[in-house]
């Protein structure tokens, strides 16, 4: 399957690494009661970043070992986790039933989309993304998953603005390479596309995406 196509299936997790942090909130990044579960599932997140699914699977499953109740770990497990439904179920719950008074804003807003996806309010999934954004414009985490609603719907314009915007505040931020370097390849730009896909590599070279990212555009 090309890698636009299944980046689009995973819209309800962002996939990140490093986190631009200027203009937010003064609060931890992630709510848990165990300082090494938040190691565990920022690990999660570094490793899905790298499209590495199955060790991000294993870090959100050690970081709700150490804290169950651990709510946006459950969330992120829930997307990756397949094979027992009743923990599925069981997880879902914790999400559903999570007093979101206790989470960071940017907590609040990932669970609160989710959420009004399930019960099939996509207005309001974006209307929460935007309010977000336009409150805290340089939490690049969540400026990635506006850019992945938008490239999801088809809008390649606004994506490649969202994308490259993610470029200026979170230079490190590879995935924003690889979807410019997509968006660039579906519109006919292939010395663009190329361009991106190369600083795609420089950044990450020791990641099998970049390189297979360059050779699907050699083969098209």
């Amino acid at each position: 399957m090309k890698r636009w196509m299944w980046l689009t299936v995973a819209a309800m997790v962002v996939i990140t690494a490093a986190v631009t942090l200027v203009a937010l909130p003064k609060a931890p990044d992630w709510t848990s009661t165990s300082p090494e579960a938040v190691v565990e599932f920022q690990a999660g997140i570094d490793a899905s970043m790298k499209v590495y699914y199955d060790d991000a699977l294993n870090h959100y499953q050690r970081a709700l070992e150490l804290d169950p109740d651990f709510v946006v770990a459950n969330l992120f497990t829930i997307s990756t986790y397949h094979d027992d439904e009743a923990k599925r179920e069981a997880m879902w719950s914790k999400v559903q039933n999570a007093d979101l008074s206790q989470l960071t804003p940017r907590e609040r807003v990932i669970v609160e989309r989710v959420l009004a996806r399930e019960d099939e309010r996509p207005e309001d999934a974006q209307r929460l993304l935007n309010e977000y954004l336009a409150k805290y414009p340089n939490d690049s985490y969540i400026l990635n998953l506006k850019a992945q609603e938008t490239w999801s719907r088809g809008d390649l314009e606004d994506a490649e603005r969202l994308y490259q915007r993610l470029v200026e505040i979170a230079p490190n931020r590879v995935i924003a390479y690889n979807q410019l370097g997509y968006i660039n390849m579906m519109k006919g730009r292939f010395a663009e596309a190329e361009e991106y896909f190369k600083s795609y590599r420089v950044i990450a070279p020791d990641q099998a995406n970049p390189h297979d990212s360059l050779g699907e555009l050699f083969i098209t």
